[in-house]
């Protein structure tokens, strides 16, 4: 199956293969590219080590490439490149272009499975931007073995069921985009629905596959439910040696099926999914049960898909018909919502869109970039909990140093004064100090090591040289041990303790406090730098040298910047510095009716030949070409959406250039007039010739002058065919105009009318006398 190019035409571009394997030592596992425009860049990953021709279209100089490693090329319209390795398996092959690129991906000679006998299959790979998530499978009819599906991941972590009936079903990890498994179905209805976009094509296997009867391999790609379409137009070719032809429809909804118009009595089977649900239906339709024609139209009032196959011995083809690429999705249905299957494959939320879908997370979580899963957000890395930040799945919570409660903004730590509370300091004065407390014993005694009891002390730093840790002070016949800067006296009063300024919040950094041994320094976040207090920290204008990187406009932040695109059109690209512009066409083609041309900040739209832009520079009229001059047409012009066309009127034809007319000579055409034609502009009348009579405007009688008494004929009238004659009765002669009769002076003639005697001319005969004395012979001439 074929597919244009221009419904192709998406904001991605990744392929990836499928092939299969083969007994054939030198047949290939190949991928043949095909270029739809100039300089399109690819860039192949290929599973297997390949053969690659160097050169576009040239097979003779080849080079090898290593299955995991890339390589790139640039391929212009109508050329080809092939990619292929013998005995190996290519499927999962990347091939990612910047344009539209036929992929025609399959085998030389595949073997399904290793058994005898082979065939060339081949079927073209669509981008896996309109890959799906839900497939109705049908199995072959007449096979026993099969059929095998290989599905092949767009994305990553992508998990599938397969399932081929209401009892159970089987579940498949696919780890890396471009993963490839192979599925078996014996001859059943079956689902496969994935929490990712997946492409899944139907494989039929060699005639000696497990003995399942005619038939060698063939390749279809199975379109996902969401590519359903409600009408379809097929062809099933007239192959002498195909035996057996079906046609299999799968749809969601089991509804009236038509074929050619006429309503169908077929037999549903149920298809489940993995919860054992009916999620669509599935039918075998028999070819020799509708007709004898090739072409057929068939239509549901809900979506479906129709595999087209028939097998012969060692013989067969497969195709699916029908694959919905309007971007449109079921026309006349409503598109059906992708969060209702699996969630849209989103780990938390889906939010269903125009023809899409978006998945977003709970708060405290934020989207991979695969778009689909969650992670916890560390709200810790930057929070507003004033000591300690504990991170939670989905949240956070603060919690305060000993010494400190948590205030009721549950953010802020307060000291504890345990010294009002109870506390352990046995009957001796009890200090405070922000964040602890510490037992005080009077002068002249030493706190125990307990930190709570006293015991008398000798009475001066002389007689107790190591008494205090740091500083020992003689006082009124006794001691007390003080402490260096940055260390705190213990509660035994001798030894100290290592103040830590950052955490008690002893320190004036008002932003990053380090402790150090005795001391601590302060530091500053990321774009803050360090006053000369040593203390304060100061944001940095990162604009004010070299505009901070930025292309364009630099805007300065606390601790930060950002860079902008004044101009718009323009938008930064991914490294958040540069400007690049914003390609309006690739969203929703720029609300464009028609065409929409993409300039650098801008973009303008198009009409196609035929109309003209509308007031809103986005949609597109038709232009009337016939209120211009009649379109140039010499008769009739008729506006078509687009376009126009010429006629002319009743008795003329269209010249070559489709706009003139010529007067047609009826008179040409054979028998059009029994006898005469006379072509007229712009008709033609027919007539007859003398002594014939016209009827039905075309055919010629004799006119019979004689009944009709239109001959002229002043005696005697014979009827011939287109004409006729006069004759006269006896005793008269027709004169010179062939109509009129005289009488024969019959005396003048023949010796006197053969009379002996007298002659008596008479009108139309004579007769014979004799003079006085005579009388007539019998003879009635000779006289006695």
């Amino acid at each position: 199956m074929a597919y244009p190019y221009q419904n192709l035409a998406l904001s991605e571009y990744q392929y990836y293969a499928v092939s299969t394997g083969t007994l054939v030592g030198t047949a290939l596992s190949e991928v043949l590219l095909v270029g739809n425009e100039d300089n399109t860049t690819v860039t192949v990953i290929p599973t297997q080590t390949v053969s690659v021709p160097i050169d576009i279209q040239t097979n003779s100089n080849s080079k090898t490439v290593t299955a995991g490693s890339s390589f790139n090329f640039t391929i212009h319209r109508m050329q080809t490149f092939l990619i292929g390795a013998p005995l190996l398996d290519i499927s999962g092959t990347s091939i990612v272009s910047d344009k539209p690129l036929t992929v025609i991906s399959g085998h030389e000679c595949g073997n399904i499975p290793l058994v005898c006998c082979c065939q060339q299959i081949a079927e073209q790979i669509l981008p896996t931007i309109i890959w799906g998530r839900e497939f109705l499978l049908t199995p072959y009819a007449t096979r026993s073995d099969g059929p095998y599906f290989k599905v092949v991941a767009a994305l990553g972590d992508t998990s599938l069921n397969f399932t081929c009936s209401a009892n159970g079903s089987n579940s498949f990890y696919l780890q890396n985009a471009g993963d490839v498994t192979t599925l078996y179905s014996s001859s059943s209805y079956c689902s496969i629905i994935s929490n990712k976009p997946v492409l899944v094509t139907q494989l039929g296997p060699s005639q000696d596959s497990g003995g399942s009867g005619n038939g060698d391999p063939v390749i279809s790609l199975i379109p996902p439910i969401e590519l359903h379409q409600q009408n379809i137009t097929l062809v099933i070719p007239g192959f002498s040696s195909i035996i057996n032809n079906y046609i299999n429809i799968a749809t969601t909804t089991k509804g009236s099926l038509y074929i050619n118009g006429q309503l169908q009595s077929v037999t549903w089977n149920n298809i489940y999914n993995n919860m054992s649900s009916i999620i669509g239906y599935g039918t075998q339709i028999p070819f020799n049960t509708i007709s004898t024609l090739s072409s057929y139209t068939i239509s549901m009032e809900t979506g479906f898909t129709a595999l087209v196959y028939g097998f012969g011995n060692h013989h067969g083809y497969s195709y699916s018909a029908g694959i919905n690429l309007t971007g449109n999705g079921i026309e006349n249905v409503p598109l059906l919502d992708p969060c209702l299957s699996n969630n849209g494959g989103c780990d938390q939320l889906c939010t269903s869109t125009f023809e899409s879908y978006a998945c977003s997370c709970h708060p405290g979580f934020s989207l991979d970039l695969n778009g689909y899963n969650c992670s916890d957000i560390d709200e810790c890395a930057d929070n507003d909990c004033e000591h300690i930040c504990v991170n939670t799945i989905g949240s956070y919570s603060c919690l305060c140093h000993d010494g400190y409660s948590l205030d009721t903004n549950n953010r802020n730590c307060s000291d504890i004064d345990e010294c009002t509370d109870y506390n352990d300091c046995d009957h001796i004065l009890c200090i405070n100090q922000v964040g602890s407390y510490y037992c005080q014993c009077n002068t002249g005694y030493t706190l125990d090591d307990d930190g709570h009891g006293c015991t008398s002390d000798p009475n001066d730093c002389a007689a107790n040289p190591n008494a205090c840790e740091h500083i020992c002070h003689t006082h009124n016949d006794s001691y007390y041990c003080t402490c260096y800067s940055g260390y705190r006296l213990a509660s035994n009063g001798r030894t100290c303790d290592e103040i830590d300024e950052c955490s008690e919040g002893l320190s004036s950094c008002n932003m990053q406090c380090i402790n150090t041994i005795g001391s601590y320094y302060c530091t500053c976040f990321t774009g803050f730098q360090l006053m000369n207090d040593y203390h304060t920290c100061q944001d940095i204008n990162e604009c004010s040298v070299n505009n901070g990187g930025c292309e364009d406009v630099c805007t300065n932040t606390n601790g930060s910047y950002l860079c902008a695109c004044q101009e718009n059109g323009y938008t930064l690209d991914g490294n958040q510095v540069n400007c690049t512009d914003i390609n309006e066409c690739s969203i929703n083609n720029g609300g464009c009716a028609y065409v929409c041309v993409n300039t650098p900040g801008s973009y303008h739209c198009n009409c196609d030949d035929g109309y003209t832009l509308n007031l809103d520079e986005h949609n597109c009229l038709d232009i009337n070409e016939c209120t211009n001059d009649n379109g140039n047409c010499e008769h009739i012009c008729t506006n078509t959406n687009g376009s126009y066309s010429c006629s002319c009127y009743d008795g003329y034809h269209l010249e070559i250039n489709d706009r003139n007319c010529t007067d047609i000579d009826e008179c040409d055409i054979e028998d059009l007039c029994e006898q005469i034609c006379t072509n007229q502009v712009p008709f033609f009348s027919c007539s007859c010739n003398a002594g014939y009579r016209l009827y039905n405007e075309k055919f010629c009688s004799d006119i019979d002058e004689c009944s009709e008494g239109t001959s002229g004929c002043s005696q005697l009238c014979t009827n011939t065919i287109g004409s006729y004659t006069c004759t006269c009765d006896n005793g008269y002669q027709l004169t010179n105009d062939n109509h009129t009769c005289t009488d024969i002076d019959e005396c003048t003639l023949n010796n006197n009318g053969g009379c002996e005697q007298i002659c008596h001319d008479t009108d139309g005969s004579y007769y014979c006398s004799c003079p006085n004395g005579y009388f007539i012979d019998a003879n009635g001439h000779n006289c006695t």
